[in-house]
């Protein structure tokens, strides 16, 4: 039933650049407040040095520098208001504080209007900042003494803002500068104020405040630089281009296998066309399982659509924690049917399990036999959860695509053979039927099917000519054509080339077509010509595509013998009386279009329209 595989080489897999996380380790009831350090953690900066920072997180942050400047004119507003009403009296000190106040409300002022032009400061800017905020605490706090709470408000600001913003480093530098700039202040203010005194319990009650704060911001800048550090890097992973279900299930596996070190992958999920449950195990190699319903017809199950974390799996001693969207909630009982358990042996001591919710490929993800649960581990692993859901469904869909081209295919070769080669040797048994009859009672009748039987080879080696030759062009070129132009002068000059058919192209200059479509109408024309060349043995043709208001209109006309009907037909006519070409027809129809033919003993014109709602779908 299992079936080991070595590790695949496949192209998007990279050994070089591991995942890395850094774990920390907390109990799992804080998956929550992980959830929500995420959620602001993403809103604001990264390191300086990790390359391809979203565009997202960069507006993101520039959110969060204008919310930072209007903090200051809020701040600068409130102190310049709370000082002035704090004495009746103005000495010297007094003034001049209110005067540095307002300076830096209008310098606040200005930066706003610069933040709200400005996607992102540049990092001499943020310097300047920073030395302009700490003269301005250094001076105001000298002026006032230190004893003002709005003047401390301001320090408290500064420390948060900087832990907003910049990275564990800086944040806690710049938070010690301020609290320096804090203790030196107040202490040269007293000195050089007259009959000042330093209040030592609240001096030191406010040095531990701005201590925690510095220590807070710290600790969240870190949690914020290692989450933002892992949801960039998981944001970037690529999608797997492998060739079988097998391999690309490897890649994938492997890539959640970094992210849980030491511990066993492992995919379940449900067949879509039959009632098996399929186990995929990746330990050092994959081991796949394929496993049949049980007595009552149900398959082997995952107990849960939700997120879950059990510690010891056990038929009725397990504890199961479920994450969902109403909270944590725990359940009694192993969450793995007792088949599905033998298919991940060795048993495993314990699981966490988060849903792959594709579109079509749907299932389990579980982490198996990992000793410490870090608590936001869950998060990440739904993460790479959808990651792999969606790498999951582009396999299936690019794999089905190319199942429909090559049923396409087929059935345009059949196409081909059927109307073209088999049409032509039926033709010609039955010529050479005649001319058998005929031999030695009516030499002239024996002549005439001899002629018409080498005509009828002639013009088959012609119609294999033009497919080498385009097959040949396809093969010596690595970029095929995809503008119809293109696609239709190499049409012309095949056709000259082959039949001795002289093509007059006229296009649109206008008109834009994607490559399927374009392909599909140059071989629509190149049937219209063969039959001008082959049945009406034509020597000169006029094609022309123009744009018109609903689609296209492909108008083909040429010199030749014509249909054996005469007059205008419209396409409803042609089907009623089942006459005209029958692989032009199809194709037409294919493309939800309608041709039109005019035929006269001197020539043939071919009207087809194709409508725009075609090219939506085909190109």
């Amino acid at each position: 039933m299992g079936s080991p595989r070595t590790r695949p080489q496949c192209s998007s897999f990279d050994e070089s650049s591991p995942y890395d996380f850094g774990y920390s380790r907390r109990s799992l009831g804080s998956h929550w407040i992980s959830w929500a350090l995420l959620t602001f953690g993403d809103t604001v900066t990264g390191p300086p040095s990790r390359p391809q920072i979203p565009t997202s997180a960069l507006l993101l942050r520039a959110y969060v520098d204008r919310l930072v400047a209007g903090g200051r004119v809020v701040f600068a507003t409130i102190a310049l208001v709370a000082i002035s009403l704090e004495r009746a009296d103005a000495d010297r000190w007094h003034v001049a504080s209110l005067v540095v106040l307002a300076g830096y409300l209008i310098g606040a002022l200005a930066q706003v209007a610069v933040v709200m032009r400005a996607p992102r400061p540049q990092r001499a800017t943020a310097r300047l900042e920073f030395v302009g905020d700490a003269a301005f605490a250094a001076t105001i706090t000298l002026l006032t003494g230190g004893t003002s709470g709005a003047v401390f408000s301001f320090f408290i600001f500064f420390v948060v803002a900087t832990g907003l913003r910049r990275s564990p480093r800086s944040g806690a530098l710049a938070g010690s500068a301020y609290l320096v700039v804090f203790l030196g202040a107040t202490i040269v203010s007293s000195l050089i104020r007259d009959g000042s005194t330093i209040d030592v319990y609240q001096v030191v009650v406010r040095s531990l405040l701005l201590a925690l704060a510095i220590g807070a911001l710290a600790i969240f800048a870190v949690e914020r630089e290692r989450l933002f550090s892992s949801l960039t890097t998981l944001a970037s992973w690529p999608l797997t281009r492998c060739e079988d279900l097998d391999t690309a299930l490897f890649d994938l596996l492997g890539a959640v296998g970094d992210l849980a070190p030491g511990s066993r992958v492992a995919l379940v999920w449900a067949d879509s066309e039959e009632p098996w449950t399929n186990v995929a195990v990746l330990d050092d190699e994959i081991t796949i399982t394929h496993m049949s319903p049980g007595a009552d017809d149900a398959p082997p199950h995952v107990d849960t659509d939700d997120s879950f974390v059990c510690a010891s799996l056990a038929d009725h001693d397990s504890i199961v924690t479920r994450l969902t969207t109403a909270g944590l909630t725990k359940r009694q009982g192993a969450p793995l049917s007792r088949e599905l358990n033998d298919a991940l042996s060795p048993a495993p001591r314990s699981i966490v399990g988060v849903p792959v919710p594709g579109q079509i490929f749907s299932g389990h993800l579980l982490i198996l036999d990992w000793e410490t649960i870090p608590s936001d581990f869950v998060l990440r692993a739904e993460i790479v959860a959808r990651q792999i859901a969606n790498s999951l469904d582009v396999w299936t869909l690019s794999r089905r695509a190319r199942d429909l081209a090559a049923r396409e295919e087929r059935g345009r070769v059949w196409r081909d053979l059927h109307d073209g080669v088999l049409q032509s040797l039926t033709g010609l048994a039955l010529v050479l039927a005649r001319a058998e009859q005929t031999l030695g009672t009516d030499a002239e009748e024996t002549r005439r099917a001899l002629r018409q039987a080498a005509t009828l080879v002639h013009d088959e080696q012609r119609d294999l000519r033009l497919t080498i030759l385009e097959q040949k062009a396809a093969a010596s070129s690595p970029h095929l054509p995809e503008d119809l132009e293109t696609l239709l002068a190499q049409l012309a000059r095949r056709f000259e080339q082959v039949w001795g058919l002289r093509v007059d192209v006229e296009i649109d200059r206008d008109i834009a077509l994607g490559p399927g479509l374009a392909d599909q109408i140059a071989r629509m024309i190149q049937e219209a010509l063969s039959n001008s060349a082959r049945h009406g043995q034509s020597t000169r043709a006029r094609l022309r595509v123009a744009a018109t208001d609903d689609g296209l209109l492909v108008t083909v006309e040429d010199n030749g013998k014509g249909f054996p009907f005469v007059g205008t037909f419209s396409h409803s006519m042609l089907l009623e009386r089942r006459i005209g070409p029958i692989l032009l027809k199809d194709r037409v129809q294919r493309l939800q279009g309608t041709l039109d033919i005019r035929s006269a003993p001197t020539g043939v014109g071919l009207d087809i329209r194709i409508p725009t709602r075609a090219g939506r779908l085909a190109g």
